[in-house]
């Protein structure tokens, strides 16, 4: 049997939606006791009141409010760049394919100046980010089926202070943001001093009013 502020700590800890809210200062405390409620009574074996797991809140909030200046560091963007639409796809790695994708480098396409053009390439899947238009043209490169595509997408790009390097979690305060927006990131590439996101069209609106707030004045 747990108590109150344990079960409390455990539900949340594992709730990151509301844990970034709880360190941004927006979680309504009160809304989240009820939501959270039931549970905390299973856990606790006992009927809590909602008062009481408020209170576990508070206190919890109170612990991150000391951790928030290590773990939010302040960040300053430079510039915002969108590049709209594009197309995701994805291919295992085979010898192939990695001559394919060889081929797709030295192409006239993916030298295009001013274009959102990326290849990762992992442990076992190679990833193509690049403008809509050459959809159908990067799939007649490839001789087999990609694992997966999508379509309609919007990069976002953020460029930012080299002095950054150095601070840690960055990278997390400006992907937490749209987290915290619920917002899907389909992709994530990173260059020196720019910092990309994927997300689909529907979404781009949205995260650009989350990331702009941290742009230079």
């Amino acid at each position: 049997m747990k108590s109150v502020s344990a079960a409390v700590q455990s539900i949340i800890s594992q709730d990151e939606i509301a844990l970034e809210s709880m360190r941004a200062g927006i979680l309504n405390m009160s809304a989240y006791a009820e939501q959270i409620q039931q549970t905390v009574d299973e856990i606790t074996w006992k009927s809590v009141k909602k008062g009481t797991i408020v209170v576990a809140l508070s206190r919890i909030a109170q612990e991150l409010s000391t951790q928030s200046a290590s773990l939010r560091p302040f960040v300053q963007i430079d510039d915002i760049s969108i590049r709209s639409p594009l197309c995701d796809v994805s291919f295992d790695k085979s010898k192939p394919n990695q001559e394919a994708t060889k081929a797709l480098l030295q192409s006239r396409i993916y030298r295009q100046p001013n274009s959102f053009f990326t290849v990762t390439e992992g442990v076992s899947e190679i990833t193509i980010i690049a403008p809509d238009r050459y959809y159908d043209t990067i799939l007649e490169m490839y001789s087999t089926v990609p694992k997966a595509t999508y379509r309609g997408l919007t990069g976002i790009s953020i460029r930012f202070s080299e002095s950054y390097l150095d601070i840690p979690n960055v990278i997390y305060v400006l992907v937490g943001q749209l987290a915290l927006k619920q917002i899907n990131v389909l992709e994530i590439v990173s260059t020196y001093t720019e910092l990309a996101v994927v997300v689909e069209e529907k979404d781009s609106e949205l995260a650009l009013m989350a990331l702009r707030q941290y742009m230079s004045k």
